[in-house]
């Protein structure tokens, strides 16, 4: 019930509108039952944030990514796009939310994202042999990493006036593709 209170008031109010005694109230309940469930509030977003990082992965599940790498990246930079323009102020706190120093991340908010790191790992699997897990997974996490940048970026209003999110990753995908396939193409020309 917390969490979706939570979920509630980011989605009315943002990040910066959630407060415990607001989620307390939401539910009929008191400050002091929250701290029963969540050691603070930071736990708490956390939570949330896992929970939405989850849903998108969840719809990336939804996806056919058999296809080549180029369309596969390409469906999923722009179900990832949607969901961010659809719901920005739930991946507003995914961006904005800052730890306490010294706060020890849950095991699951990085089971979470690496989760979702996976199915882009399934979207690249073309281009790499049984072998090289480690470096599909470093692939994945520079594409997942840009691809976060770049939305929050975009979100943020940052990028340059002649930018578009989608414009940005369609190159980042263009590049990506050119040069794994010119490693490809190298390699076999090596053989």
């Amino acid at each position: 019930m917390a969490l979706d209170a939570a979920r509630k008031i980011v989605l009315e109010k943002g990040l910066s509108g959630l407060t415990t005694r607001g989620i307390a109230k939401e539910i009929g309940y008191t400050v002091g039952s929250l701290y029963q469930v969540f050691d603070n509030v930071d736990q708490l977003i956390e939570q949330l944030n896992i929970e939405t990082i989850d849903h998108v992965r969840s719809m990336c599940d939804q996806l056919d990514l058999d296809d080549d790498a180029a369309d596969s990246l390409r469906k999923l930079s722009h179900l990832y796009i949607h969901f961010t323009q659809e719901n920005p102020q739930l991946w507003d706190a995914v961006i904005d939310h800052k730890l306490p120093t010294g706060y020890r991340r849950q095991d699951a908010y990085f089971d979470s994202v690496g989760k979702l790191v996976g199915v882009v790992e399934k979207a690249i699997a073309s281009f790499f042999k049984a072998d090289e897990l480690a470096s599909r997974n470093l692939d994945a996490n520079l594409l997942w990493a840009s691809l976060y940048g770049i939305t929050a970026l975009a979100t943020a209003g940052r990028l340059a006036r002649h930018e578009t999110t989608l414009s940005l990753i369609d190159r980042l995908i263009e590049t990506y593709i050119a040069a794994k396939t010119h490693d490809e193409l190298t390699s076999k020309s090596d053989r």
